[in-house]
């Protein structure tokens, strides 16, 4: 699919139910690439593990979301938005969207919560990464990199990080927490 948009929904569930995740765009034939989505002003709520999930993406633009984790007690890992782009460019935004509640109810010891995680390795990419403008309440669990981004090995393009607010929060001690996790940036 080509340059196909998602606006303005509004997704829930109820308590622990579900969905594993809120957004999924992926193409069945790996190394095969969808360009040009956008996915903007959208609110969801309480999903199990991913809110916005793409895989072989390009030039996916993620926009002024509300990502939120008001009711689940569910223990274990929750991204918010992920990238996926093994081997592909991303050419990616990601702008004004807010992330916050992700571990609001959780009891979980070792839980880990990523409100941003890109992962790009030897990706052909053509601009820059932008990550800008958003706000992000974590409230720390046992491992919580604010924003995560794997690689850009082989790449002419970097990351572009600017204007985002991110809070940590909560009760829980002895934790791996991080605002800005680059790695192997090359």
């Amino acid at each position: 699919g080509k340059y196909c948009r998602i606006l303005k929904n509004k997704m829930t569930a109820a308590i622990n139910s579900g969905p594993y995740f809120g957004i999924l765009i992926s193409n069945p034939n790996n190394g095969t690439t969808l360009t040009g989505y956008e996915i903007s002003d959208n609110d969801i709520q309480d999903v199990f593990t991913y809110f916005i999930y793409g895989y072989y993406t390009v030039g996916t633009k993620i926009r002024n979301n509300q990502l939120h984790n008001d009711s689940h007690t569910r223990q274990g890992y929750l991204y918010g938005i992920y990238l996926n782009n093994y081997l592909t460019r991303c050419d990616a935004e990601i702008i004004g969207n807010t992330l916050y509640n992700f571990n609001n109810n959780s009891t979980g010891a070792y839980d880990g919560r990523f409100s941003i995680y890109v992962y790009m390795n030897s990706a052909p990419n053509t601009q820059n990464l932008l990550i800008a403008n958003n706000i992000i309440d974590l409230q720390c669990t046992y491992y919580t990199p604010g924003v995560y981004v794997y690689g850009f090995a082989a790449s002419n393009a970097g990351v572009d990080f600017f204007y985002n607010t991110l809070y940590y929060g909560g009760k829980k001690t002895n934790t791996y927490s991080y605002g800005l996790f680059l790695i192997q940036m090359y």
